[in-house]
């Protein structure tokens, strides 16, 4: 093959490609890709009170055969089911033997559903809420964790989603 003028023409196009492609895999492999990192970064970083020495709050759904599952944020309404119940559970170390409170405050898409306070005691070490979310409810979920003074501690954010039951099995329990 010669090289000439007119091969050499294709050489920036093939060098900005090149480019593009190692900024692609650097930015889907690098280890700020991780989201555990992204989360254990910005945990860190969040300032606790100073009532807390700990304090992690997650969100499960009871009926779940392993009830440790950190940071579940997608839930599902099988088509049988009426409603789906969410917990939020809080572990902490208080810093201080004193008695204070955290009130939980759910939101459905943006708007105020419902607030419960709970009393928190000197030797206690966990506390949590429930909701129950009906199937006309499904969306943008999230509840708020806060403090006496108002401040909030923490806001976890999750989706609700109905499943409905395929059209060709309704068809044929409704035939028998």
């Amino acid at each position: 093959m010669k090289y000439s003028i007119r091969n050499l023409r294709i050489l920036p196009a093939l060098v900005l490609s090149l480019i593009l492609v190692l900024a692609a895999m650097h930015l889907f492999f690098s280890p700020d890709a991780d989201p555990d990192r992204v989360f254990r970064q910005e945990r860190e970083a969040q300032k606790l009170p100073a009532m807390f020495r700990e304090f992690e709050a997650r969100i499960y759904d009871p009926s779940a055969a392993d009830i440790n599952t950190l940071r579940q944020t997608a839930f599902e309404i099988k088509p049988n089911e009426k409603e789906q119940t969410v917990v939020c559970k809080v572990s902490f170390t208080l810093a201080r033997k004193d008695t204070t409170q955290l009130t939980f405050s759910w939101f459905h898409e943006d708007e105020y559903v419902f607030s419960e306070t709970a009393r928190i005691h000197r030797h206690e070490q966990a506390c949590s809420s429930s909701i129950a979310i009906p199937r006309n409810r499904s969306g943008a979920w999230s509840v708020d964790i806060v403090l006496p003074d108002s401040s909030i501690i923490e806001t976890i954010s999750f989706s609700v989603a109905a499943k409905v039951m395929p059209r060709h099995f309704k068809s044929l329990r409704n035939k028998s």
